[in-house]
C-alpha cells in the first residue's frame, strides 16, 4: 500500500517516475536495463558529465540532464545509491558520444563514492578517459566540530558544478581542465539547510526524522537524517540566520565580493514560504556587504516532501563562472531564466506595497465638533482592538467553509487602522470613510478588502454631498442614507444578497433597523442599539443558511453548521462602536 502517496506501487515508483520524466521531456531517454537518463542527441569531441544518486531528490539528478549541464544521470532506489552496473551503463553511453572523456560528479555519500568509483575502474579498464570530482559542500559538520572520516555531505551545491563545469565542457575544454574547474567550484561553495517537517518513505508510515511539533532541525541532510542540532520554531529571519551565519564563517566572504545563491526547497515548503525565505536570505547576505549577482530559488535537490530549505552560496572567484551560469541550457530543472539576470540599466524603484496611499485632505463633507470627533476616534480604536481579539474565533468559523483567514484579514485591517489613527481625518467622516476604503483595499486585499472598500467608498461619496448638519436628527438621517448607499455600492459589483450567508446578512438588517428607528425620531444611541440587535439576529440566522456566493458556496453543507465568519465580524465591530458611544456620551 502506498500510504497516502500518489503511487501505484512503492517497489516500482522510481521506474514509474523515470518513465513519466521521459514522457514529459522526449529529448531525454531512459536506458534499458538501468535507471540512467541521457540526452538523445550526439555530442562530438567534448567532455560529458555524469552524476547521480538516490531517488526521492527530484528533480535531482535527471532534471539537470541537458545541453551545457549533465550528459547523463543515474538514479538509485529512494535514498539509495545507484548500483555500479547502472553507473557503468550510463558512463559507457556518454563515452560513446563524448570523445573528450567523462567527468563523474559524485555526491559525497559512501554508497555513491563506492559505486561510482567501481564504475570508473571498469570504464578505465575499457579504455575510457574518466576523471572524478567529489562534491562535499555541506558546512554543518564543520560547525559541529565533530568532523567525519568521510568528510562533509554533498548537497545542492552540486548544481553549481553541473552548470559551470557542464558549460565549459560543452565549449571544448579538456577533461582535466574541466575537472580542475569543478573542484574549484566545490571549494568555493558552502551549503546548509533546515527542516520543519520530515518526510515519509514510500511504503512506510513513519517519518524518517522524529521531529517534535514546534521543533526545527538545523543542518538537516537530504535523506531525512538529523543535522547539527534541533532548535525551537522561530520566525523565518531568526532560523535562516542560523544557517547563513555558518556559511559565512566557512567562506569568510569579504565586503564587495560577488556571489551566486541557490535556495533549494526541500520539497514540502509552500511557494509562499519559499519566497519569504528568499527575501530573508537576500537581505541577510546583502547586509554582509556582499553582492548577490544571481539568485535561484526552486525545488532542486529535494528530500521527498520534507518541509525545509537549503541555501548554497558560491563565491564567484572566476568572472567566467557568471557567464557559464547565464548560458542557456535545455535541462528541464535548471532554474536560470532571462529574468534571473538583472537589467543592465537602472530601473524605477517600486513603491513599497506596505505604504498605504495617503489621500489628500480635501475636507470632504461635513465637519464634526472636536468632542464628537474624539469620541469617534476612541470608538474606532476600540473596534480595532476587538477585531484583533476575536480574530481566532473568526478564523475558526471560516475554516470549515472558507480559507480560514477571515479573522486574520480583519485583524490586519484593525492593526493598520491603529497605526494610521493619528493620520485619519476623524473630524471629516466622509474623508475618513475614503481613507478606510483605501486601507481595506490595500491591507486586506482579496474579496474582503474589495467588499469593505466598496462599503466605505460608496458611503463616503454619499456623505461628501452633505454641506452642513443642522442638528442631531439631521446627522442620523445622513448616516442612515450613507449606510444604505454603502450597501448599494457592494451590491452593484457583487452577486451577494441578504440570505446568501455573507456579511450582508448582518449589515443589511442592521441598516434597516437603524433607518426605521431614525425615521421614528429615536435618539442616536437607541437607533444604534436597534441596529446592533438586528445585526446579531442576522448573524445568528446565517447558521441555518446555505451559502450561494463565495468559496463557501462550493462546500458541502455539512461544513456550514455555524454562523458566517464575515457576519460575525460585522457584529464585533458594530457592537464595539456602540459600547464606546454609550460610554463616552
Amino acid at each position: 500500500m502506498a500510504h497516502h502517496k500518489l503511487l501505484d506501487d512503492p517497489e516500482r515508483c522510481v521506474d514509474d517516475m523515470l518513465q513519466g520524466l521521459q514522457a514529459a521531456f522526449p529529448g531525454l531517454r531512459v536506458l534499458e536495463d538501468s535507471r540512467a537518463v541521457t540526452l538523445r542527441s550526439e555530442a562530438g569531441d567534448t567532455v560529458g558529465l555524469v552524476s547521480g544518486g538516490g531517488a526521492g531528490h527530484e528533480p535531482f539528478c535527471a532534471g539537470f540532464v541537458g545541453t551545457g549541464m549533465l550528459a547523463a544521470a543515474v538514479s538509485g532506489s529512494v535514498f539509495a545509491s545507484p548500483p555500479a552496473t547502472h553507473v557503468q551503463r550510463a558512463l559507457a553511453d556518454v563515452a560513446s558520444r563524448h570523445k573528450g572523456g567523462v567527468l563523474l560528479v559524485i555526491p559525497n555519500y559512501t554508497g555513491d563514492c563506492l559505486n561510482f568509483g567501481l564504475a570508473s575502474e571498469w570504464a578505465r579498464r575499457d579504455g575510457v578517459q574518466v576523471e572524478s570530482v567529489i562534491v562535499d559542500d555541506d558546512c554543518s559538520l564543520l560547525e559541529s566540530g565533530k568532523g567525519s572520516s568521510t568528510g562533509s555531505r554533498g548537497m545542492c551545491g552540486l548544481i553549481f558544478v553541473y552548470k559551470i563545469a557542464g558549460q565549459l565542457a560543452s565549449e571544448g575544454l579538456p577533461l582535466k581542465k574541466v575537472a580542475e574547474v569543478a573542484k574549484r567550484v566545490v571549494d568555493s561553495t558552502a551549503t546548509m539547510g533546515l527542516a520543519i517537517r520530515s518526510c515519509i518513505l514510500p511504503g512506510s508510515i513513519q517519518p524518517l526524522l522524529n521531529l517534535a511539533p514546534g521543533s526545527v532541525e538545523l543542518g538537516v541532510g537530504v535523506h531525512g537524517e538529523a543535522g547539527l542540532k534541533t532548535v525551537p520554531m522561530a520566525p523565518a529571519s531568526e532560523l535562516i540566520s542560523q544557517i547563513l551565519d555558518p556559511i559565512q564563517r566557512t567562506l569568510k566572504l569579504q565586503k564587495g565580493e560577488k556571489v551566486a545563491v541557490l535556495v533549494n526547497n526541500l520539497g514540502g515548503l509552500s511557494q509562499l514560504e519559499q519566497y519569504v525565505a528568499v527575501k530573508v536570505i537576500h537581505e541577510k547576505i546583502v547586509s554582509w556587504g556582499v553582492e548577490i549577482v544571481r539568485l535561484y530559488a526552486a525545488p532542486l535537490m529535494t528530500s521527498l516532501e520534507t518541509s525545509g530549505v537549503q541555501v548554497s552560496i558560491l563565491r564567484l572567484t572566476d568572472a567566467d563562472w557568471l557567464r557559464c551560469l547565464d548560458a542557456p541550457s535545455s535541462a528541464p530543472a535548471w532554474p536560470g531564466r532571462p529574468s534571473s539576470i538583472p537589467p543592465t540599466k537602472g530601473s524605477r524603484s517600486c513603491e513599497s506595497a506596505s505604504q498605504v496611499k495617503k489621500e489628500e485632505s480635501k475636507n470632504l463633507g461635513p465637519e464634526l465638533e472636536h468632542s464628537l470627533a474624539e469620541i469617534l476616534k476612541s470608538a474606532l480604536e476600540a473596534a480595532a482592538m476587538d477585531l484583533i481579539h476575536h480574530a481566532d474565533k473568526m478564523n475558526e468559523l471560516d475554516s470549515g467553509c472558507g480559507d480560514g483567514d477571515c479573522g486574520s484579514t480583519l485583524a490586519r485591517l484593525a492593526k493598520a487602522l491603529i497605526t494610521e489613527l493619528p493620520n485619519l481625518q476623524v473630524k471629516h467622516p466622509a474623508q475618513l470613510l475614503l481613507q478606510l476604503a483605501n486601507l481595506a483595499s490595500v491591507i486586506m486585499g482579496g474579496t474582503s478588502g474589495a467588499v469593505y472598500g466598496l462599503l466605505f467608498s460608496a458611503a463616503s461619496s454619499q456623505l461628501s454631498k452633505v454641506k452642513c448638519i443642522k442638528d442631531t436628527i439631521s446627522l442620523l438621517e445622513h448616516l442612515a442614507t450613507s449606510w444604505e448607499e454603502g450597501l448599494q455600492g457592494i451590491m452593484r459589483h457583487s452577486k451577494a444578497r441578504q440570505g446568501d450567508r455573507t456579511m450582508l446578512d448582518a449589515l443589511i438588517p442592521a441598516c434597516q433597523e437603524f433607518r426605521k428607528a431614525v425615521s421614528k425620531g429615536t435618539d442616536g444611541l437607541a437607533a444604534f442599539e436597534a441596529a446592533v440587535s438586528a445585526a446579531k439576529q442576522g448573524c445568528a440566522d446565517t447558521a441555518k443558511m446555505f451559502a450561494k456566493v463565495g468559496r463557501a458556496s462550493y462546500v458541502n453543507e455539512s461544513h456550514l453548521s455555524n454562523v458566517d465568519a464575515g457576519a460575525y465580524g460585522v457584529v464585533v465591530w458594530l457592537e464595539s462602536l456602540l459600547k464606546t458611544f454609550c460610554k463616552k456620551t
